[in-house]
Parts: C-alpha cells; sequence; structure tokens
C-alpha cells in the first residue's frame, strides 16, 4: 500500500511537471491578414514541439514599429521576435543566429503603381537607381542598406501608410521582399499597386529570432530546436509549403540584378558575416 502511495504522487508530481506551460508573448503583428507573420510562428511550434516543455506562443499589445517591438523585448514585455540583423540589435539583445528565410529577405522587387511596371526599363546600375526615391519604414535596418549605397528614402512611422504613399507618388519605388511583395500586392489591391518588371535587388541580409540578453537558456533551446527540424527535414518541408513558388516568381533571367553592400555584414560585424546567407541567383 506504501508503495502504491508513493507511485501515484510521482506520478501527480510527473504530470504537474509537464503540465506547466510556458507563455512566450510576441507582438502583435500589422494586420490579421499578414501571411508574413505565419511562417515564423509554424517554425517556432515546430521547434517547441521537440521540447520537453510546453511552449504557448501569445500575441501581445498593439501593433508597433520594429524598433519598439524589440525594445519592448529588452525590457521584458515581450519574451521573442523576428526581425532583421543588425549590429545594434544583436548587442541589445540575443540572437538565434540562423536565416529563418534562408536569405530571401535581401532579394527585393520593387512596388510600384500600376501604370509604373516599366519604370526600371532603363536601369542597369546602382548610379541608374539614384534616379530615384524609395519608401521605407522608420528604424528598419534597410534604411542604413540605402543610404548607405547613396540612394535617395523617404520613410514613415506607419507600415500601411507606405502603400498609401507610394499610391499618392510620395516616392517612385517601394522595395519588398520577394516572400512578401505578391501578398502586399493583394493586401493592398484597392491602391492599385504592382511589381515592376525589369530590377531586383540583392543585398545579404538575413531575419533572425531575438529573445532578452539574460534569456539564454531559452536562446539555446530555440538553437537546438531550429537545428533538429534542419537536420531532419521538417524547416525545408515548411519553407516550401509556404515560399515553394518565390524563386520561380522572382525571374531573375528576365531582370537586371543590382548588388548592394549591407553595411550590417561587413567584416567588423564577423559573427554575423559568418551567418550570410547564400546568393542564389
Amino acid at each position: 500500500m506504501y508503495l502504491n502511495l508513493v507511485t501515484m504522487l510521482l506520478c501527480m508530481f510527473c504530470i504537474g511537471v509537464h503540465a506547466e506551460t510556458h507563455y512566450l508573448r510576441y507582438p502583435l503583428q500589422i494586420e490579421i491578414q499578414d501571411k508574413r507573420a505565419q511562417f515564423p510562428i509554424k517554425v517556432l511550434e515546430s521547434i517547441f514541439a521537440r521540447t520537453d516543455q510546453n511552449y504557448v506562443l501569445q500575441a501581445m499589445g498593439t501593433t508597433a514599429n520594429q524598433e519598439r517591438n524589440l525594445k519592448l523585448i529588452e525590457q521584458g514585455e515581450l519574451d521573442i521576435y523576428w526581425s532583421a540583423a543588425s549590429i545594434s540589435r544583436e548587442q541589445a539583445l540575443l540572437a538565434i543566429k540562423i536565416p529563418i528565410y534562408k536569405g530571401l529577405f535581401g532579394y527585393r522587387l520593387m512596388l510600384v503603381k500600376a501604370e509604373n511596371k516599366n519604370l526600371l526599363a532603363g536601369v542597369r546600375t546602382i548610379k541608374d537607381l539614384k534616379k530615384f526615391t524609395i519608401g521605407q519604414g522608420v528604424g528598419w535596418p534597410d534604411v542604413e542598406v540605402y543610404q548607405h549605397n547613396h540612394i535617395k528614402v523617404d520613410t514613415t512611422n506607419e507600415y500601411a501608410n507606405l502603400f498609401n504613399m507610394l499610391a499618392l507618388g510620395r516616392f517612385d519605388l517601394f522595395p519588398r521582399a520577394v516572400v512578401e511583395i505578391w501578398d502586399e500586392v493583394e493586401l493592398f489591391k484597392t491602391l492599385n499597386l504592382a511589381v515592376e518588371d525589369n530590377v531586383l535587388v540583392h543585398y545579404p541580409y538575413a531575419i533572425y529570432f531575438y529573445v532578452k540578453k539574460d534569456a539564454q537558456q531559452l536562446a539555446s533551446i530555440i538553437e537546438t530546436g531550429f537545428h533538429r527540424i534542419i537536420e531532419d527535414g521538417e524547416y525545408d518541408a515548411l519553407f516550401m509549403q509556404y515560399h515553394g513558388n518565390v524563386i520561380d516568381q522572382m525571374n531573375t533571367q528576365a531582370r537586371v540584378v543590382i548588388e548592394l553592400e549591407n553595411p550590417n555584414f561587413k567584416a567588423q560585424n564577423p559573427d554575423s558575416s559568418a551567418d550570410l546567407p547564400p546568393t542564389i541567383h
């Protein structure tokens, strides 16, 4: 009887341990229809399914720009976020340096007004591209990229405003990653925007998961789980499910490819340089 009681208590203890839930807060996304949020969340769910702990992702707060969301992690009000690699971010937070999108965020097509689908037909070099003004969000690392390459940039705090500003002619081009641009054309279809036909811009670029500086255990769990889903093919299957058609849609053979330098992937940042995504064109 004594042994049975001990066994029962041990089982109850085990159930209690396994039932403990760890909520990981990530920022509420810009649009509920925004498909960009779905892939990293699915990757995280697959990663956490490989642990012996119960992690639950929980959208929190109100919509905010990238820099604000990253600051909220630093302050402990959020637990995890995914955003572009940058020197300053890697100094303030812990980056899990496995590119979530295989570097595809570094391949940029130009969103334009529908009547300007051939706006860049004569562009062959960076010098040609400098004749145009591009739109970007305040605090985006891409702003540093374009300014570093001496391309004119117009910025605003609000993501959705960039599409309205483009439609109103406030700037000429809105460079968007190949994994997001076609979804955005559909999302903002009432503005009559289109993908420009002639140019593709590329620069080294990685999207990482970020956690608070002192959350080393969480970072280690994410990194270990990420490697596991890569090794057994689950990550590739997810990637193809969400982005399998992107490389064909890029149509690099029909486009001029312009290479830009990314100051966040220079020699003075060796950790990031070691994680440079491959060039695929």
